[in-house]
C-alpha cells in the first residue's frame, strides 16, 4: 500500500496476476467455479472467478489484496506495508527460506530458494517441515474466512510453496476443515495447481478473448470503436 492508503502499482499488478491465474484454473484447468486461486509466493494473493465465469476484482481493482489480512499467529511480526502481524510477512514463500536462514537465489541459481526448500522437505528436514505446515495452516485461517465469504465450489493453491503440495494442502485443508463450518465445506475442493508457471499468460489470453468476442466487443469491432482505454 501506498502512503495515501491507495493501493501501489507492484501491488496491482500482483494481484491482476493473480486474477489471471484464476481464470485459467477455471478455464484451462476446468476446475469447478466460484474458484478461488491462492497464490503464495513473494507475497500472498487472492483471485475470484465467480459461478459465471467472471473475474471478481472489487470497485477499485484492489480485491484479492490478502496478504495484509492480520494472521492469528501474526504477533509482533514486521510486514513490509509498516503493519504488523500480515500473513503475508508470517506465511509467504518468502518469509519461509528467511525463516530458514536460505536465500532465495544465488549468482547461480535464481531459484536456489525453491529448490533448496524442496530438498530440505524431501529429505524430512524437521525444521523446515514444521516451517512449511506452519505457514500452511496461518494460511489456511486466512483461506477459512475466505471460504466462509465467498463460498467457492474451488480452492487452488499455486506459486512457489505450492509444489511442496502434500504438506502444503494438507495442513490447509486442516485449517480450513477446522474452522469453516460444513455448510459452506461439504463441497468444497482444496487443490494444489495442476498448471505451470504460464498460467497468468494463459488466464490473460481468455481474459482478453472474452472481452473482444462479448456483445460490447463485437460492437465495437463493428463500429470501429477503440478498445477501452486504448490510446489515440
Amino acid at each position: 500500500m501506498s502512503r495515501s492508503g491507495s493501493p501501489s502499482t507492484a501491488t496491482m499488478s500482483a494481484v491482476f496476476y493473480v486474477n489471471l491465474m484464476a481464470l485459467d484454473e477455471a478455464v484451462r484447468g476446468g476446475m469447478d467455479t466460484p474458484l478461488l486461486c491462492i497464490k503464495i509466493g513473494s507475497g500472498i494473493g487472492a483471485g475470484l472467478v465467480t459461478a459465471d465465469g467472471d473475474v471478481h476484482r472489487g470497485a477499485d481493482g484492489a480485491a484479492g489484496d490478502i496478504g495484509h489480512i492480520r494472521a492469528v499467529g501474526g504477533h509482533n511480526v514486521l510486514c513490509a506495508c509498516g503493519n504488523v502481524g500480515c500473513v503475508g510477512a508470517l506465511a509467504s514463500h518468502r518469509a519461509v527460506l528467511r525463516g530458514l536462514g536460505i536465500p532465495e537465489s544465488t549468482d547461480d541459481d535464481p531459484l536456489h530458494g525453491t529448490r533448496e526448500l524442496a530438498r530440505r522437505i524431501a529429505d524430512s528436514d524437521p525444521t523446515a517441515l514444521h516451517a512449511v505446515r506452519q505457514a500452511a495452516t496461518e494460511t489456511g485461517e486466512v483461506v477459512a474466512m475466505l471460504v466462509h465469504m465467498f463460498n467457492p465450489r474451488t480452492v487452488v493453491l499455486a506459486g512457489p510453496l505450492s509444489e511442496l503440495r502434500d504438506d502444503l494442502v494438507s495442513a490447509v485443508r486442516a485449517a480450513v476443515y477446522q474452522r469453516a463450518l460444513p455448510l459452506a465445506t461439504r463441497k468444497l475442493t482444496i487443490t494444489a495447481t495442476q498448471l505451470q508457471g504460464t498460467s497468468g499468460l494463459h488466464g490473460g489470453v481468455a481474459l482478453a478473448a472474452r472481452d473482444v468476442f462479448s456483445p460490447a466487443g463485437i460492437a465495437r469491432l463493428l463500429t470501429g470503436e477503440p478498445e477501452p482505454g486504448a490510446g489515440g
